[in-house]
């Protein structure tokens, strides 16, 4: 359950000034939208892109996101994902 909405905190990005940095899947690079931390772990936001490093496609690491809320948007392509319970 959420805790305190007078805790979270104004985050606003902009595309031009977007920091991409490696991540737990070596084929992809990662935008930390700063929502996490704004909201202060309730939610997670972040923006994830193919870098074309060769890789198996596979699943390289299972991991667990602490939080309330998670989206997962792929705008372009597809991607496979498996959630306790769900499959």
């Amino acid at each position: 359950m959420m805790t305190n909405y007078g805790d979270w905190k104004f985050v606003h990005n902009v595309a031009d000034e977007a920091e991409w940095t490696p991540g737990l899947r070596k084929n992809f690079d990662y935008r930390d939208l700063g929502i996490k931390n704004g909201t202060n772990g309730d939610f997670i936001a972040h923006v994830i892109r193919r870098n074309h490093t060769k890789g198996s496609g596979g699943i390289q690491s299972w991991h667990v996101h602490d939080c309330q809320f998670q989206l997962v948007y792929v705008l372009n392509g597809w991607a496979t994902f498996e959630h306790e319970g769900q499959g």
